[in-house]
C-alpha cells in the first residue's frame, strides 16, 4: 500500500468516526428529549446532508448508521430485560460518542473485484484528492458468497485489518440425545467429556507460553519507554501486540474447529461450559489485553454451536 493510499485510508476512517458521532447525537437527542427510539429510517434523512455523509461513500455511510441502530437497539433491549428482571438498570449505559481524534471501520456492503483486486468505494471528491485506493482480494474467496468486507483501523490507525465476512450454507443439523461437557482451565485450556464416555483435552500450555513470552517483552520495552518518558505505546509494542493476539486468534479458531467437528463425528448435539470467573485470578496478567482469554474462548464456541447445531 502506497503512502498516499494509507492517508486515504485513516482519511476515510476518520469520517466514518464523524458519521457515526453524527447519527448517534440524533438518536440521544430524540431518547432525550421524547424518550423513545430514533429508528435508522429516520435517522438516515436527518444524517444525509451532513459533509460527512457527502464526503463518504453512501453504502459505507449508511452501514455506519446502521451500527449506531444496533447499538441502541442493544440499549433498549436492556433496558426491557431490566424491566422484566432479568437486568439490572444501574449496568445500562446509553451508547457514547466516540473520540475526536478517533477512527471507525469502514462496512462495505459490495464490491466489484478486477484483476485480483477491489477499489474501497470513495466519494469523488475525497477520489480527486487522494486518488483510488486498490487492495488485494485473497483467491480463497473467489467463490465465496461474501456478505461484507470491513477496514478496521487498529492502534489509533497506524494500520488496517482488513475482514472479509462471507455467508456458508448452513451443514444440516445434528440432532440427537448426546450432549458435551467442557470445563476450561489453563494448562488444560478444555477438558470434555462426552454422557457416551468419550472424551478429550485441548492443550492451553502453548496460549500460556505465547502470553508469558509477550508479558515479559512488553515488561522490558515498557521499563525502556518510562526511563524516556514516552507515554504513547510504541512501534514494537504494537508489533509485539499484534503477533500475540494473531497467534492467539489461531489457535482458538483451530481449537474450536477441532471441537466443532468432533462433536459432529460423534453425534453430540448439545455443549455445556462450566464457566470459572475466578480463573483469572490465578493468572499474572499486567497488560490488559490478556483479560479475556476464557470469555473469548467461551464466546467462540457459543457462536460455533449456534451455527452448526
Amino acid at each position: 500500500m502506497s503512502s498516499q493510499e494509507f492517508k486515504a485510508l485513516r482519511q476515510l476512517c476518520r469520517l466514518s468516526k464523524n458519521m457515526y458521532n453524527v447519527g448517534l447525537y440524533s438518536v440521544r437527542q430524540f431518547y432525550f428529549a421524547e424518550g423513545g427510539y430514533l429508528r435508522y429510517e429516520s435517522n438516515y434523512h436527518h444524517c444525509k446532508s451532513n459533509e460527512n455523509y457527502q464526503l463518504l461513500q453512501t453504502d459505507i455511510a449508511q452501514q455506519t448508521l446502521k451500527v449506531v441502530d444496533r447499538y441502541f437497539k442493544s440499549f433498549f433491549g436492556l433496558i426491557q430485560k431490566a424491566k422484566e428482571g432479568l437486568y439490572r438498570f444501574e449496568k445500562i449505559q446509553i451508547p457514547r460518542y466516540l473520540n475526536q481524534e478517533g477512527y471507525f471501520p469502514l462496512i462495505i456492503p459490495r464490491i466489484i473485484i478486477k484483476n485480483g483486486y477491489f477499489n474501497i468505494p470513495m466519494s469523488r471528491k475525497l477520489k480527486a484528492e487522494y486518488g483510488a485506493v486498490k487492495i488485494p482480494f485473497p483467491q480463497r474467496l473467489v467463490n465465496k458468497n461474501l456478505k461484507e468486507v470491513r477496514i478496521i483501523p487498529r492502534f489509533n490507525a497506524s494500520f488496517f485489518e482488513v475482514e472479509f465476512i462471507t455467508e456458508e450454507i448452513p451443514k444440516s443439523a445434528v440432532k440427537s440425545n448426546n450432549a458435551l461437557a467442557i470445563d476450561l482451565g489453563l494448562d488444560n485450556l478444555a477438558t470434555c467429556r462426552s454422557n457416551t464416555g468419550s472424551s478429550f483435552i485441548l492443550d492451553g500450555r502453548k496460549l500460556k507460553s505465547i502470553n508469558q513470552w509477550y508479558n515479559k517483552e512488553n515488561a522490558r520495552l515498557q521499563s525502556i519507554k518510562d526511563k524516556q518518558s514516552i507515554k504513547n505505546l510504541t512501534q514494537k509494542q504494537i508489533s509485539i501486540t499484534v503477533n500475540r493476539n494473531n497467534k492467539v486468534r489461531d489457535y482458538l479458531n483451530k481449537a474450536v474447529r477441532y471441537l466443532i467437528n468432533w462433536c459432529r463425528d460423534n453425534n453430540i448435539s448439545d455443549i455445556v461450559v462450566g464457566v470459572n470467573p475466578g480463573m483469572k485470578q490465578n493468572i499474572t496478567h499486567p497488560h490488559p489485553l490478556q483479560g479475556g482469554e476464557q470469555e473469548g474462548w467461551v464466546s467462540k464456541i457459543c457462536t460455533n454451536t449456534t451455527q452448526y447445531f
